[in-house]
């Protein structure tokens, strides 16, 4: 089986309430649940384009945490991902979209994540940080 293959199968998620400029999805691997948000940073100083920053985050009844839970699930977490992002795109349409990996643990699994989202009509800069690295991902034309 290909890899690729692989991230094509996510499981069942739903999109939530979003207050403007934000969009939320939920979906739950085992017994973890996971949000995605995305939330509007902001004009940038370049162009004056709206900065839509995306968050991905393991929820634990009041607390949400960004470290990688070693569930084994990393595959069907990035599948799943990959089909909010690929839906929040065809949706919302953004110019830019950011994310922050800021743990070097995240850095290459961002890496890859902004490889699968590249495709979808964005050119990719990355900038290191202190600890870890910023993803910007400009929309093509």
């Amino acid at each position: 089986m290909l890899l690729m293959e692989v991230f094509d199968k996510p499981v069942k998620w739903t999109k939530g309430p979003g207050s403007i400029g934000e969009y939320n999805a939920s979906f739950k691997i085992g017994k973890i649940e996971y949000d995605f948000v995305v939330q509007n940073r902001g004009q940038n100083d370049i162009d004056g384009e709206d900065v839509l920053e995306m968050e991905f985050y393991s929820v634990d009844g009041t607390k949400s945490s960004s470290d990688i839970t070693n569930s084994g699930n990393a595959i069907a977490v990035f599948a799943t991902i990959k089909d909010i992002v690929k839906s929040f795109v065809s949706e919302v349409k953004p110019n830019i979209i950011m994310f922050t990996a800021k743990e070097e643990s995240r850095v290459r699994l961002y890496d890859r994540m902004s490889k699968m989202i590249e495709p979808l009509g964005f050119d990719l800069t990355t900038e290191k940080i202190k600890q870890g690295k910023e993803y910007m991902l400009y929309r093509k034309g």
